[in-house]
């Protein structure tokens, strides 16, 4: 037995991602109405479509692969995508309420995700996102090279530069590159993932996948006074997201 059909498809992702990344993204989102996504790629996965229109003010996609924009905005991504560095942010410092990045300093050598992690606080008012698997998981892709898997993260070294932890996706050993599950067949794989996602939530160093959530203390900067983004980026896909 093969990977399971469509219907099947879409009701494990619901699972596996929505729910998974949900609860942590999306709860350290909530107040936030301007958020940058670095290294935003071509996931199916919105959590601008999540947060909703009528209180995200302005949404932006950030990545080094041009082929990863959506070549026909529909509004339920970004409001703009921006080809670009994660380690070299070319935006003024607080220019977005938050900035995510989800599975993407894992895809750069360790000293270059320390400076992504940087950059992404500089820029952000409140709050930074990121997520990572637990430690190294080799990860290769003919199509973009950008997908490579350059260094790996742990709980600790997340926790040294400030981030809140949780585990998420299952136990450790049950994945590996794309977040695939080992055990064959697929939907049993898939299923002994799920099962054991309440234990990686409450032993995140068992987990297969890490969530974390880093806040800046004392932000009561008025909207007047919050900087515009960058004028010299290049936006490319305009859409209906402001």
């Amino acid at each position: 037995m093969g990977r399971p059909g469509r219907f099947a498809s879409r009701a494990a992702y619901t699972v596996d991602v929505e729910v998974a990344l949900g609860w942590p993204v999306l709860r350290a989102l909530s107040d936030a109405e301007t958020v940058l996504d670095v290294g935003c790629g071509s996931q199916v996965w919105s959590w601008t479509r999540r947060l909703g229109p009528q209180r995200l003010r302005r949404s932006l996609g950030l990545d080094a692969f041009k082929s990863s924009f959506d070549p026909c905005p529909s509004g339920t991504r970004y409001g703009a995508y921006v080809q670009g560095d994660g380690a070299h942010l070319p935006f003024r410092d607080g220019s977005f309420d938050a900035v995510i990045a989800l599975d993407f300093i894992e895809h750069l050598p360790k000293d270059s995700g320390g400076r992504a992690v940087a950059e992404m606080k500089r820029v952000a008012q409140r709050t930074v996102v990121v997520m990572t698997p637990n430690g190294f998981v080799p990860q290769e892709s003919a199509e973009n090279p950008f997908q490579r898997h350059l260094s790996g993260w742990s709980l600790p070294e997340l926790e040294a530069l400030g981030f809140k932890v949780f585990g998420i996706r299952g136990l450790r050993n049950l994945r590996g590159g794309f977040a695939r599950p080992k055990i064959r067949p697929y939907p049993v794989g898939l299923g002994l993932s799920l099962l054991t996602a309440p234990l990686a939530r409450v032993r995140p160093t068992w987990a297969f996948q890490l969530v974390g959530v880093w806040r800046r203390v004392g932000t009561a900067e008025s909207e007047r006074d919050r900087p515009p983004l960058a004028p010299e980026v290049p936006c490319v896909g305009e859409t209906g997201s402001r």
